[in-house]
C-alpha cells in the first residue's frame, strides 16, 4: 500500500513538472523545500505608446509647413518632381498653394490683433477720461486689399488628405515625407540648443505680456531693457509659459519701448542661446501722483 501512495505521489510529482514546463502552471517552493502548483498568471505587458502628429499645432509653424509642402511640390514652372511622382493632380496643387498662401498671411498678421485692440481701448480711455491737450489719431485697421483668394475652411483637414494619398502610394518613401514635412521628425532634446522664440503683446491694463514655449525646460530667464540708459538688465525668471510685466508704467500719456530678451533655465542653470530682442511700445494709462 505504501509503495503505490509513494509510486502515485512521484507520478503526480512528474505530471505537474511537466505542466510547469508546457507553461501551464508555475512552481512554488517554499523555505522547507516543500512545491507547491498553482494556474500559471497571465503575463501583463504594460507600455506607453506615442503618438507623433506630423502637423504642426502653433499656428506660425503649420503655416511655415503649408508654405514648405506647396513649394516642394509647385515648382517655378510646373509640378516638382515629387509631385510627378506622387500622381497631385494640378487641382491638389493649386490648393496646396492657395491654401498655404492663405494661412501664411493670417499667421503673419493674427499677432497684431493685440495691439489694435490695445489702441482702441487707449482711445476709448483718452475720450471719456483723458486730461492731455493732445489728441491721439484713431487706430488704422489692418490694410487687407492684398490679401490672397479667399479658401474654404479646413485647410488642416486638406493638408492631411493630400499627405495620406501620398503616404498611401506604393512608391512612397520616408525621405520624401520628410523633405514635404509630413513625417514627424523627432529631434532629441538638447538642453544647449535651446533658443527661446518670445511673443510678446500688450495685456490688460497696458502692461506686457510675454509667452514662450516652455518644452522641457524648467522656464527662462528674462532681460529688460527699461529705454532708462541701463541697457538690459535680469527682470525676472518665469517658470510658467507666459509672464505679465507688472512694472510700472510711464507716466500718463507718456509712452517708452520696451525691449526683452530671454534664455532657457534648465536644472537651475541659464542654457542654450539667447534669443532675438523683442520691443514693445508701452504707454501710461493712469496718471502717477507727483510726491
Amino acid at each position: 500500500m505504501k509503495n503505490s501512495v509513494k509510486t502515485f505521489r512521484t507520478e503526480a510529482h512528474k505530471a505537474l513538472e511537466g505542466l510547469v514546463k508546457e507553461g501551464k502552471l508555475e512552481a512554488l517552493t517554499d523555505e522547507n523545500g516543500e512545491r507547491t502548483y498553482r494556474k500559471k498568471r497571465p503575463t501583463i505587458i504594460i507600455c506607453t505608446v506615442v503618438s507623433h502628429d506630423f502637423v504642426k499645432t502653433n499656428i506660425v509653424e503649420f503655416a511655415n509647413q503649408l508654405v514648405n509642402f506647396s513649394d516642394r511640390l509647385n515648382g517655378t514652372s510646373g509640378p516638382t518632381a515629387l509631385a510627378i511622382k506622387y500622381a497631385m493632380t494640378t487641382g491638389e496643387l493649386l490648393e496646396i498653394k492657395n491654401d498655404s498662401k492663405y494661412v501664411k498671411y493670417f499667421a503673419d498678421h493674427h499677432l497684431a490683433g493685440a495691439e489694435y485692440a490695445k489702441a482702441w481701448t487707449n482711445k476709448g480711455h483718452e475720450i471719456v477720461k483723458g486730461t492731455s491737450v493732445s489728441v491721439m489719431a484713431w487706430p488704422i485697421g489692418f490694410d487687407v486689399s492684398t490679401a490672397p483668394a479667399d479658401v474654404p475652411p479646413g485647410a488642416e483637414a486638406r493638408f492631411r488628405l493630400k499627405a495620406k494619398k501620398i503616404k498611401d502610394a506604393g512608391n512612397y518613401s520616408v525621405g520624401d515625407g520628410v523633405i514635404l514635412g509630413i513625417e514627424a521628425v523627432v529631434t532629441p532634446f538638447d538642453p544647449a540648443a535651446g533658443k527661446p522664440d518670445l511673443v510678446v503683446t500688450i495685456s490688460g491694463g497696458g502692461h506686457p505680456l510675454i509667452e514662450y514655449t516652455k518644452s522641457n525646460y524648467a522656464g527662462i530667464n528674462i532681460y529688460k531693457d527699461s529705454a532708462d540708459g541701463k541697457g538690459f538688465v535680469f527682470y525676472v525668471t518665469c517658470i510658467d509659459p507666459s509672464c505679465t510685466d507688472l512694472s510700472p508704467l510711464p507716466a500718463k500719456d507718456v509712452s517708452a519701448t520696451w525691449i526683452y530678451k530671454a534664455s532657457y533655465v534648465y536644472k537651475n542653470k541659464e542654457v542654450g542661446v539667447m534669443s532675438k530682442e523683442v520691443p514693445i511700445s508701452v504707454r501710461g494709462l493712469v496718471a502717477i501722483p507727483t510726491p
